[in-house]
């Protein structure tokens, strides 16, 4: 399987977490900035930096956590997994992917 950019991971990230800011604000009623309510691609250019760097502090944690020992950690992502893949957040593949990827798919059942 094709090994997705780094870059694109991390803009991927910044552009799922923008999104989901804006819809929890939204359903809790808290206004955002002005400037801010918008498509990823809108953003003023500071803000995307931001999202960016806070993306990539993202990623480097989850690679670091999901790479050690930490069964409790790990034991919490692969419960957070089988919800986004029962409530179809992720399809099968990614589920599997990621199971895969972070050596998950041994410690626990594998059934949906």
């Amino acid at each position: 399987m094709k090994q997705i950019p780094r870059e694109r991971k991390i803009l991927s990230i910044a552009i799922w977490l923008h999104d989901y800011y804006e819809q929890f604000a939204k359903e809790v009623g808290w206004q955002t900035q002005k400037g801010t309510s918008v498509s990823f691609e809108d953003l003023p250019e500071k803000n995307v930096k931001t999202m960016l760097l806070l993306a990539e502090v993202v990623m480097n944690k989850m690679d670091y956590r999901c790479q050690s020992n930490d069964k409790e950690w790990r034991k919490k992502m692969r419960e957070d997994l089988e919800y986004c893949y029962r409530y179809g957040d992720l399809n099968q593949e990614t589920y599997r992917r990621f199971l895969k990827k972070y050596k998950l798919s041994n410690e626990y059942s594998e059934e949906k």
